[in-house]
């Protein structure tokens, strides 16, 4: 009687490997990515992509980290929790600071990140799977207010150094919430490069209507055809701006529209909004009527369909 030993998958020809590898799971190719680093630029290398995105949820006691796919829709998620082992919904792996675990059993040896800073560990994490899937990080929601005691030694001061590389954010649109932009500054700001970048709760010790300014002089003075918002919100006045070397003008509706998509639900009012356009003939608006916040839009389309959105 033949002993069965199992199947050679890793010695198949390269095509039929990418198709078996475009069939499994998303927590299935990270597993397979730790066998070799041609199985994980296979993976890197494939067309049809499952995942279109991450999402981090930061809360008191644990962090999230969503697997959105192309439906958006979540897959699953990576919940970081540093503190003891709690049991959490189907397709949830658990991260403690000592173990990794799926479906409650330990599987540490799948797990090449764990890091005595448990920081470290979240953003190995995040900067290996955004590289492996080509993806971006969509949305970081931080749990506002109150961290406990416990917390600290992960994110040390919280509100004002909490760093995640601007690599990471690299394409698509990111929002930062209250409490989450502490970390944020014009140099920091100048790396994102996000077609859409919304903050909300900014301190304007490390950012302000010049550095606004400034970001703005820099797509007036570039051919970049891809950016198109940036919308900053203070916790206090951010300063005056003045946009008259830009030579703007007022909104004319056989121009463009009137509002355009700011969140998925909402839209905003540009009516009272300062248009320029630069040497391309690229149009942009900016408005500055709003409390404590800046808004920069670039019509990459004059009449986008805003249908069914509430109008603010």
């Amino acid at each position: 009687m033949t002993k069965f030993t199992g199947f050679p998958i890793l010695k198949l020809p390269i095509l039929c490997f990418e198709k078996i590898l475009g069939q499994c799971e998303p927590f299935d190719q990270i597993n397979i990515s730790f066998l070799s680093k041609k199985c994980a630029w296979l993976l890197k290398s494939l067309r049809n992509k499952q995942l279109m995105c991450f999402d981090i949820e930061l809360k008191n006691d644990y962090t999230k980290l969503a697997f959105i796919l192309e439906a958006n829709e979540i897959y699953g998620s990576w919940m970081f929790n540093f503190g003891e082992p709690r049991d959490w919904d189907w397709r949830f792996i658990q991260v403690t600071k000592d173990d990794m675990f799926i479906d409650n059993v330990k599987r540490l040896k799948y797990w090449p990140f764990l890091s005595v800073d448990p920081q470290q560990t979240l953003n190995s994490s995040v900067s290996y799977l955004t590289n492996l899937f080509d993806i971006n990080v969509r949305n970081v929601l931080i749990a506002p207010d109150d961290f406990p005691e416990t917390r600290t030694s992960i994110f040390p001061g919280f509100d004002c150094h909490f760093y995640c590389d601007p690599i990471n954010f690299k394409k698509g649109e990111i929002l930062f919430g209250n409490t989450s932009t502490g970390w944020i500054t014009r140099d920091i700001l100048f790396k994102f490069k996000n077609s859409r970048i919304q903050l909300y709760g900014c301190n304007t010790r490390n950012l302000n209507a010049n550095d606004f300014d400034r970001f703005v002089d820099r797509w007036y003075r570039s051919d970049d055809t891809e950016f198109e918002l940036l919308m900053i919100n203070w916790k206090q006045y951010p300063g005056s701006l003045n946009i008259s070397k830009f030579k703007p003008f007022a909104w004319n509706e056989n121009r463009r529209s009137q509002n355009f998509r700011l969140l998925n639900t909402v839209a905003l009012d540009c009516s009272q909004g300062y248009d320029i356009l630069r040497h391309d003939g690229a149009l942009a608006t900016i408005l500055t009527n709003r409390v404590n916040s800046l808004v920069f839009y670039v019509w990459n389309v004059r009449f986008p369909d805003t249908t069914g959105l509430e109008v603010q």
